[in-house]
């Protein structure tokens, strides 16, 4: 028989999954981002133009907010996204923004 948990606990655990989640996104957008980065390094001297993925540019506000920088402002450019329109995409990208709202504790 399993009991209800206080309600201290049920904090503390949301508190520890949200940390999580948080150091989840920080690690992949730091990888994605200096993966990126590389590419476009390398690109450069062969004329290739500099492009990052607007997850990249999230990030870099999401760091320069944390270094005491202009909040995070959310908002969404429909044409980077009008190619994967389909059935459902509209709740995936309001579950996406939740989802990161969420972790940032908005």
């Amino acid at each position: 028989m399993q009991t209800a948990l206080p309600a201290a606990g049920r904090k503390k655990s949301q508190a520890y999954v949200v940390r999580r989640d948080l150091a989840r996104f920080l690690v992949r957008g730091g990888v994605g981002w200096s993966w990126r980065a590389l590419k476009n390094v390398l690109g450069l001297p062969l004329g290739r133009p500099v492009w990052f993925a607007s997850q990249d540019v999230l990030f870099r506000q999401y760091l320069r907010q944390l270094r005491g920088g202009a909040p995070v402002q959310m908002t969404c450019d429909m044409a980077e996204f009008a190619y994967r329109e389909g059935a459902g995409s509209q709740a995936s990208l309001m579950m996406a923004a939740l989802n990161f709202a969420r972790v940032l504790g908005v």
